[in-house]
């Protein structure tokens, strides 16, 4: 959860599939709020801060924003250039030095919840079916509605197609409206080395 999320002026919620690594296997315990969130926001002094997961949820998030912050209108528009021969993730990662304090927290505005809420224990891999698995698939889609409730986003994202697997988003169309509710791609296919930014504009850009 963002530190900014409930000022947001827009307030987005991302739902991917799910944690990937079991980051804190050593330790057997789990992330609280503020580690977590420190975790997805990439640090502001580093030189390559985004892996292409991170890379797209930035993107995206600058994509939303860029009618509502001067600070993501900018950023969009240095983004949203023909780079030749500059993948859409390096094309960020090269841009990050150039950016403001402003532009490079706008991922505090921002929430972000996952589908599937477990995976195996000591999981080393960031990707793969075979390490999530329902507990209880009712129970487990009655409690990302909840989730979703108490968030109460003005707009929703799924990050994946198998995200809709046991959820009706008819059911969360009609609630916060159709328009506001999308059904993205992964950006873990960012890693392809694809430009995306065309993903996010046929998606969001409307």
């Amino acid at each position: 959860i963002g530190e900014k999320y409930v000022e947001a002026p827009v307030k987005i919620l991302f739902i991917p599939l799910d944690t990937g690594v079991d980051e804190l296997k050593e330790k057997n315990t789990y992330h609280k709020f503020e580690s977590r969130a420190e975790k997805v926001t990439p640090n502001k002094d580093a030189k390559h801060v985004f892996n292409p997961h991170i890379a797209g949820l930035y993107a995206t998030t600058v994509c939303l924003l860029k009618e509502e912050l001067e600070s993501a209108k900018d950023c969009w528009g240095l983004l949203d250039t023909d780079t030749k021969g500059e993948t859409t993730l390096t094309k960020i990662n090269n841009l990050w030095k150039n950016l403001n304090e402003e532009q490079k927290n706008l991922l505090s505005y921002i929430a972000y919840d996952n589908r599937y809420k477990f995976v195996t224990i000591g999981r080393d891999s960031k990707s793969g079916g075979k390490d999530r698995t329902w507990l209880n698939k009712d129970k487990e889609r009655e409690l990302l509605l909840s989730e979703i409730e108490i968030f109460n986003p003005d707009i929703i994202v799924f990050q994946g197609k198998t995200c809709l697997d046991n959820c009706n988003t008819k059911e969360l169309k009609e609630k916060y409206g159709k328009n506001n509710v999308f059904e993205a791609y992964h950006p873990s296919c960012w890693q392809k080395g694809a430009n995306k930014l065309k993903d996010i504009k046929e998606t969001f850009d409307k």
